[in-house]
């Protein structure tokens, strides 16, 4: 007696093709969701970090006498140029405060990544890549640099900011960690500041800060909303803000009198980028205002406060 055995047919290469193709199209899916899902994450601690900091700020200067940290991150270049000429010349007080804003001058001070050829970019394939494009360049900017004046010097040093560390642009570190070196401030050194000019981010910022720079008469401005040379002095005399880094040599790191335990990181930049918050501190103006300086608030590091980053999440989602 015969037995009938059934034959099991293999797949077509039709049929494999078509299966290969609907798994590629799944795995494309999850990899674009898991990307998403990761940078709403990334955005989501970037914002819950940004109110941390404004609060644990708040709670170590009156923990301390009033006192801000010390040893911050200047965010200037170890070899910077002090032969650049200033973009504009500002009357502070009963002094004259030079700053420099735009085009290379701005890039060969700020920190712009491994630049051991010296012009101003980080060079190809480095590991460090300075500032997150958006604090330097472009309708989005949001740093300027300055120099101190003797009187910002005795402020800051009244409030316990004596010693910066600039960021060395000549060596490209293995893991990605920039080399510091230390600098004591003094009248004439270079320090970063929020730029009032550009109408995205630096405005945003002042306003944020309590400064409204929306009445164009007082703060008159180009075509494109940018700030003119006039509006920019106007801001300037108004209020200044000086920018620090909270890099890992700060005192705020592992102080027994509410500090942190670490110097957060940013993770909404790319790899490369310098990832730390930044201490904004509010500066006198011109020579009616007595305020001491303070702690204004914090950025990302894109240069945006936590309004700005809370904004700039939603219309991502």
């Amino acid at each position: 007696m015969r037995k009938n055995v059934q034959r099991t047919q293999g797949f077509t290469l039709v049929e494999l093709l078509v299966v290969i193709a609907l798994i590629g199209i799944v795995s494309t899916l999850v990899i674009v969701m898991l990307g998403s899902s990761q940078q709403e994450a990334a955005e989501t601690a970037n914002i819950a970090n940004l109110e941390r900091l404004v609060s644990a700020i708040q709670t170590y200067r009156a923990m301390n006498g009033n006192r801000l940290p010390d040893r911050f991150d200047s965010l200037i270049r170890s070899d910077a140029d002090t032969g650049l000429a200033a973009d504009q010349s500002i009357q502070i007080g009963f002094n004259t405060q030079d700053f420099l804003y735009t085009g290379s001058a701005l890039t060969k001070v700020l920190y712009s990544g491994t630049d051991v050829d010296d012009d101003g970019v980080a060079d190809a394939g480095a590991k460090l890549l300075g500032l997150h494009p958006h604090n330097t360049t472009g309708f989005g900017n949001s740093l300027a640099v300055a120099r101190l004046l003797p009187s910002d010097v005795d402020a800051l040093r009244e409030v316990g900011i004596t010693t910066v560390y600039d960021i060395d642009p000549s060596r490209d570190a293995f893991h990605g960690n920039p080399y510091y070196i230390e600098r004591t401030l003094a009248a004439g050194d270079y320090v970063a500041i929020v730029n009032p000019m550009a109408a995205r981010n630096g405005q945003g910022v002042y306003r944020s800060f309590g400064v409204d720079l929306s009445n164009t008469d007082t703060y008159p401005r180009a075509a494109t909303g940018d700030l003119n040379d006039a509006g920019i002095a106007a801001a300037l005399q108004a209020k200044r803000f000086f920018v620090f880094g909270i890099g890992p040599n700060t005192t705020w790191v592992g102080n027994q009198r509410s500090g942190l335990q670490q110097a957060p990181e940013c993770h909404i930049v790319s790899d490369g980028y310098y990832d730390r918050y930044f201490l904004v501190v509010g500066m006198p103006g011109g020579p009616n205002d007595a305020t001491p300086p303070y702690p204004a608030g914090i950025l990302d590091a894109t240069g945006k406060t936590p309004e700005g980053a809370a904004s700039w999440a939603s219309r991502t989602q």
